[in-house]
């Protein structure tokens, strides 16, 4: 009976070790509307073989060096849905009539950015529920990039690009980041 006490013991301790807990935690899917939550298999921490991912959208099927990749479906939240397959993160098969009107909206939007003079915001997530605001003004366009001059770096603290946003700073990000606004 110890033996088998010790043997139960050992198991549980291993099982609910904070290594494993830790390995789980760390495996990243790299399309941005998929991160948030994760389960399946990991590699060198990153997604790998089937699992699930949910963010703004969700995602269920192959990954491979955390990309969707192989067979999969991915559900927007308008309802949207491709069924099929996908390499490297790109859908391989027919777009579906909303993925289409994403791309459209997508383009007209980051054209629209992508102009000096144009005011600009950006919406940033703080923690799980907390959305913060920044406001500036774009001041040049180089090479799929925009530079923004920070207005109003919003009520936290954040970093882009490995800069931390100040208010008189100038910033170069993806115009897809940032809507125009007022």
């Amino acid at each position: 009976m110890r033996t088998l006490t010790f043997s139960l013991a050992l198991f549980l301790m291993l099982w609910w070790s904070p290594g494993m807990s830790q390995e789980a935690q760390t495996c990243a899917v790299l399309d941005p509307e998929l991160q948030g939550k994760y389960a399946g298999g990991c590699v060198n921490g990153l997604a790998e073989g089937r699992g699930e991912a949910s963010g703004s959208a969700s995602y269920k099927g192959g990954f491979r060096a955390g990309r969707k990749h192989g067979k999969g479906v991915k559900t927007w939240r308008s309802g949207d849905r491709y069924a099929g397959a996908w390499e490297d993160d790109v859908p391989v098969g027919p777009l579906t009539p909303g993925m289409m009107a994403r791309a459209r909206a997508e383009a007209e939007r980051a054209a629209a950015v992508n102009k000096p003079g144009v005011r600009v915001c950006r919406e940033m997530v703080v923690g799980v529920a907390t959305r913060d605001w920044m406001r500036g003004t774009v001041t040049a366009t180089e090479a799929g990039r925009i530079a923004i001059r920070i207005d109003n770096p919003g009520q936290f603290q954040h970093v882009i690009a490995n800069q931390t946003v100040r208010k008189g700073g100038v910033i170069r990000d993806a115009p897809q980041a940032w809507i125009p606004c007022l």
